[in-house]
């Protein structure tokens, strides 16, 4: 029994029918007969909520008004209630997402939630629980589209078929504000950021609850980024390119560099750069001694501890004539790790403060490196 009861007015704003359509569709049809309290008032439960809901849903899709009514109360309270996910589609959430792009995932702060090209969800992160109120095994086998207003679902349809039959985006790699439907049916807003990878849909919402400016849009599209790299399976040099390119075209670095560790040999090894040097192998840093070297590099390394600043000039562990000479104003080092191993390390030197949301496009660009690169063996430094 549904122990929450919510007035007329409440149920008009859950499910945009207005209390004269309620009225009429109550004195005409069976599948909706609320409660009355103390003072006459109607009073809905969960379970006309569920109904009403999906009432409206087969209405938008063209559906009479009878014809739904027809069905009768126990059969759209059934169509309304999410069904297990069968064990197929999590097999198949599973073989589409490798482990290490679900750890990340389930990292982030934003809500995440991954369908494959037939548009059914096969994966769901724990924040998606709270911005959305679905648990993530209930969403695994839903459409989409349970996730947005009858008003954008056949719009959506069609823009993920002519995605997948023309690849020519039209929303990948924006973050755009729209309405999304949380599981008790109410209408939010959101940033979502979508990222495609071959037949993977992955898309980012954060929730608005203060205002998000350009760098805010940039670190969720940068999350989604992320995920689609991972989510590719991508060799680790690949996720390595494309993590420094992406720092300087979609994030204004003026230099990104990573590192990976050599463990046998206690070094580390210039693997990718981009932005002001694309030199690794006949760069001066291409190897560094991680025991000996005396910069930031090296010491991030050893510590484990990530090193940000912003104002370089003055300080010795930064060429001074370099940063003068390409007004190099932040730097930020940071230890990439694999289950708790030391696998590298990447910087990135910008020409303008760096900013909070900088730091989670970093920490989400770092996370992914890390997880491509796996520990090596057992020399290899452990951070926890």
């Amino acid at each position: 029994m549904s122990r929450n009861v919510y007035k007329m007015g409440t149920v008009g704003r859950l499910t945009g029918l207005s209390p004269a359509l309620l009225r009429a569709w109550e004195r005409r049809y069976s599948f909706l007969t609320p409660q009355r309290g103390p003072g006459r008032q109607r009073l809905y439960t969960d379970e006309d909520l569920a109904v009403l809901r999906r009432v409206r849903q087969l209405t938008d899709e063209g559906r009479s008004i009878g014809e739904v009514a027809a069905l009768g109360r126990r059969a759209l309270l059934a169509a309304a209630r999410p069904p297990a996910p069968a064990p197929e589609l999590v097999q198949a959430g599973a073989s589409l997402l490798p482990s290490d792009a679900q750890r990340v995932m389930d990292a982030q702060n934003d809500a995440v939630v991954a369908a494959g090209r037939d548009g059914l969800i096969v994966y769901a992160n724990r924040a998606a629980r709270e911005l959305l109120g679905w648990r993530p095994d209930e969403l695994i086998g839903q459409p989409l589209t349970v996730l947005m207003p009858s008003r954008m679902k056949a719009a959506h349809r069609v823009g993920l078929e002519r995605y997948f039959t023309t690849r020519v985006p039209r929303l990948i790699g924006r973050t755009v504000r729209v309405p999304a439907v949380t599981r008790s049916g109410q209408e939010i807003e959101v940033d979502l950021s979508l990222g495609i990878q071959d037949d993977m849909v992955v898309a980012s919402l954060r929730a608005l609850r203060d205002p998000v400016g350009v760098e805010g849009t940039r670190s969720l599209a940068a999350a989604v980024k992320a995920t689609t790299l991972l989510a590719a399976r991508l060799q680790p040099d690949q996720v390595l390119g494309s993590v420094v390119d992406s720092l300087v075209a979609d994030f204004d670095a003026a230099l990104a560099r990573i590192w990976v560790l050599d463990a046998a040999n206690h070094q580390l090894l210039l693997r990718a750069s981009a932005g002001l040097s694309r030199q690794t192998t006949g760069s001066s840093r291409a190897r560094i001694d991680l025991r000996t070297y005396p910069y930031k590099v090296g010491i991030v390394a050893r510590s484990g501890q990530p090193f940000v600043r912003n104002g370089l000039l003055g300080d010795p562990h930064f060429d001074q004539a370099w940063v003068t000479r390409e007004r190099v104003a932040s730097a930020a080092v940071l230890p990439l790790t694999c289950a708790g191993v030391l696998v590298g390390v990447i910087a990135s030197f910008f020409r303008q403060p760096i900013s909070d949301e900088t730091l989670d496009i970093l920490g989400a660009l770092a996370s992914v490196v890390g997880a491509s690169l796996p520990p090596q063996g057992q020399s290899a430094s452990r951070h926890t």
